[in-house]
């Protein structure tokens, strides 16, 4: 008898409580009722359940409110068009999807438990995709209120759902919000009622509002608009590419952290319909949806630059993860408006032009323990790395390169300087490099150096390194060293240069510089301050630290800083000027994007003390100044399964920058 009891009692609970923790917790019960029953026959009746039967067990009021009745589509007859339905529904228990995502980013019926209809959208519910599917409200159910949505994502939890795309579903589960996004967790498998349903897309154009997109979220929508890339950084990790309003966001030059800020969103996330990490390298492992970008492009494909066009798009409209994106249902194209450039001409008759570049490239570390502090994580990433860097400087074919984020690991036979000067000589590119009296280039982990063509110059003196304390630590060591041109009494001198990032704001201890600036961010991100006396104290020691016949001065460096920030500033009224910002149009005056913003971090100056001459020095003439877009917009080369090309493509983050000059003739 105790054992019917027993078995009566958890097959009723089993009916009213279908999720998974309420049969939990009974199995409990009911293993420590047998228990003691087995022990104490009659002490069954001290844990209450002496009046258990099938007839008079009731299940909790609170409980049952949670059950659902049947999933039957008698509770909905349909007629259906090509583009809508329309449905009369004979009971009050089916919840409006409006009702649910209500009019805020928030629904207000969160842990709730609700059965509702719609139709299907898009089934990404395959192994490695989102795990569940969209479905937006008929016509007929619509309450044509512009706030508040009529799509849901339905997360399945291991449920079984045999739907496709059109079907109208009857389904039940628990309101919910994750990543930001309101949905329904599903406790029954979903009912298919019918098939061959058609949604017309809504219209949404960019720039919009956080407001109006959330009234769109879960539902189809088409941009029939204009869109490109404006950021590829995600695309190997997590298949998502960046999509803005043309042209391409103003490098973000101001100071001014008001002027910057934005109050309408002009982008979104076109995403691949897929929570996978890595996508791109797992191949059959995952399964892409028909519309996702995965189908037809690859890392390293030209089409994946930012500034190519894509269109048109319809999908259905996700938030996840702080951002608006668009899951796609119809495959866009690409449109190629900014292909890639070929390399900058040397001209071959002008034997007395010296071509400069400044390169960072990107933390080149040659190991021999892996992964390395900053750099590749095995020693195949090392040699694509330094294969690509080998290649931009052969097709640069510079006189002198200043470089940056080079492994500080000395100048001996086993260092990355040397490693790199012996690759070039391989390919035909003799440099030596310049080598200061010290082990090592300062105390951080990278450090700049500095290559030359010993056929066209030569070092005169021993290179200059400032005991300043603004490059002790955060800005890098500089590199100063002055060169003859062969054959000829011209010199000139050259200081390479990396200034401190605009990540990680600093501690306490850190928050102000030694003249009290604080380094916070104020809209040029953070340590500006520090930047900005770098910018002084180097521009002032250079300046009284050399000859007046080794002069021009260059200044080769990635300062980390955008044209019009401060430290640009303070370089211009130290009378040091930029040939690229007169010689290169506003639209391509950049050499890294950071978060779909491009700008420019990296700079040939020039000291011009003749205050007559307004964009170069009088002795000498500047014959090219450009910068090499070969990075900034590509996915770096130096990882996944494209990056064995051997080119100069995704040789680093930061485009090189060049400037070619003559001395004038006396």
């Amino acid at each position: 008898m105790i054992l019917l009891a027993c078995k009566g009692l958890y097959r009723t609970i089993k009916a009213y409580l279908p999720q998974a923790r309420y049969l939990r917790a009974f199995r409990l019960v009911f293993i420590i009722t047998l228990y003691s029953a087995a022990h104490d026959p009659m002490g069954i009746a001290s844990l209450g359940l002496s009046s258990i039967s099938l007839a008079s067990t009731a299940p909790d009021p609170e409980l049952k409110s949670k059950v659902a009745p049947p999933l039957n589509c008698s509770f909905i007859n349909t007629s259906t068009t090509t583009t809508t339905t329309t449905t009369t529904t004979t009971t009050s228990s089916i919840t409006p999807i409006h009702k649910i995502q209500g009019h805020g980013s928030r629904s207000p019926l969160v842990k709730q438990f609700h059965t509702i209809k719609g139709i299907v959208t898009a089934d990404l519910s395959s192994k490695g995709q989102l795990g569940g599917f969209y479905i937006q409200s008929i016509a007929a159910d619509n309450d044509n209120d512009p706030r508040t949505s009529e799509g849901l994502i339905i997360d399945l939890k291991g449920l079984p759902a045999p739907i496709s795309k059109g079907d109208l579903v009857i389904l039940r589960g628990r309101v919910m919000e994750k990543h930001g996004a309101t949905r329904i967790q599903l406790t029954h498998s979903p009912k298919r009622c019918s098939s061959g349903h058609k949604i017309a897309p809504t219209p949404l154009r960019l720039p919009s509002t956080k407001e109006a997109l959330e009234a769109l979220e879960g539902m189809v929508v088409t941009l029939p608009q204009r869109l490109i890339i404006t950021d590829n950084a995600a695309f190997n990790r997590w298949g998502e590419l960046t999509l803005s309003v043309p042209p391409r966001l103003s490098p973000p030059f101001s100071s001014n952290s008001t002027a910057n800020s934005r109050l309408t969103i002009d982008s979104l996330i076109l995403d691949d319909n897929s929570l996978t990490k890595y996508p791109s390298k797992l191949g059959a492992q995952v399964t892409p949806h028909p519309a996702s970008l995965l189908n037809t492009l690859t890392l390293g494909s030209e089409s994946l630059r930012i500034g190519n066009e894509v269109n048109p798009l319809t999908g259905v409209l996700d938030f996840r993860f702080g951002k608006y994106r668009l899951q796609p249902i119809k495959r866009p194209s690409i449109r190629l408006i900014n292909p890639r450039p070929i390399a900058p001409p040397r001209d071959t008759h002008a034997l007395h032009t010296i071509r400069l570049v400044t390169f960072n490239i990107n933390n080149y570390f040659n190991g021999p323990k892996f992964p390395t502090p900053r750099g590749a994580r095995s020693e195949s990433e090392t040699e694509i790395h330094l294969s690509k860097i080998v290649a931009t400087l052969v097709a640069l074919d510079a006189d002198v390169v200043g470089l940056q984020e080079l492994e500080n690991d000395g100048f001996e036979s086993q260092s990355s300087i040397h490693t790199l000067t012996k690759a070039l000589a391989q390919r035909g590119l003799n440099y030596n490099f310049i080598r200061p009296s010290s082990a090592q280039l300062g105390h951080d982990r990278i450090a700049v150096g500095l290559l030359y063509r010993p056929s066209k110059l030569t070092p005169i003196n021993q290179p200059l390194i400032p005991s300043l304390h603004n490059f002790k630590r955060l800005n890098r060591m500089p590199l100063t060293q002055t060169f003859q041109l062969n054959n000829s009494n011209q010199r000139f001198t050259v200081s390479v240069n990396h200034f401190k990032s605009k990540s990680r704001c600093p501690s306490k201890k850190h928050a102000k510089t030694k003249q009290g600036r604080l380094n916070q961010d104020y809209g040029m991100g953070c340590w500006d301050a520090t930047r900005n006396e770098a910018a002084l104290s180097l521009s002032d020691w250079l300046i009284n630290t050399l000859n007046a016949v080794d002069f021009p001065l260059f200044i080769l460096a990635d300062l980390n800083s955008y044209p019009l920030e401060t430290p640009l500033q303070s370089f211009a009224s130290a009378q040091f000027n930029d040939p690229i910002q007169s010689n290169v149009e506003p639209r391509q005056n950049y050499s890294y994007v950071y978060r779909g913003k491009p700008g420019r971090l990296d700079y040939i100056l020039f000291y011009s003390p003749d205050s007559s001459a307004k964009t170069q020095p009088s002795n000498i003439q500047v014959k090219r100044a450009e910068i090499w877009h070969i990075n900034a917009d590509e996915i770096s080369g130096r990882k996944g399964p494209e990056s064995t090309v051997q080119n100069w493509i995704g040789s680093s983050d930061h485009d090189p920058v060049i400037v070619d000059f003559e001395f004038r003739q006396p």
